[in-house]
């Protein structure tokens, strides 16, 4: 398979690496994946840990 030219507007995330035209969209979709998966495992440990 032969590599894929670059697109000189595209940036590269320092957190992630993947490519985006747009990283300042990039990073606000980025902040907020991590905020609900963040959220999600607060709520699993919580049911986890709630004595019946």
């Amino acid at each position: 398979m032969e590599p894929t030219p670059q697109n000189s507007t595209a940036h590269e995330c320092p957190d992630c690496h993947a490519l985006a035209a747009d990283l300042e969209a990039h990073k606000r979709w980025h902040s907020r994946i991590v905020h609900d998966l963040a959220v999600a495992v607060e709520k699993e440990v919580e049911r986890r840990t709630r004595t019946p």
